[in-house]
């Protein structure tokens, strides 16, 4: 699956193997093929992910939101 990180000041890309979000109707881990949705990040909590070497990774989200295809996320965000 392929990540996007668009802030106001850079847009990042990366090849992970799932991503977890936390949005206010719950808790969510994202693989490869998951349905097309939208949703909105809660403030104060991570986004965590783990790259194709098996590194995990994680942000702090202020505030933003996260629109998903069948092969691709992309978080939109403002650190």
């Amino acid at each position: 699956m392929e990540l996007e990180i668009i802030t106001p000041s850079s847009i990042e890309t990366s090849t992970i193997n799932w991503i977890e979000i936390n949005t206010p109707t719950g808790n969510l881990i994202l693989q490869t093929g998951h349905v097309p949705s939208i949703f909105t990040l809660i403030p104060g909590k991570e986004v965590i992910f783990e790259h194709i070497n098996g590194e995990q990774e994680s942000i702090l989200i202020q505030d933003g939101l996260i629109h998903i295809t069948r092969t691709k996320s992309t978080i939109i965000i403002n650190r």
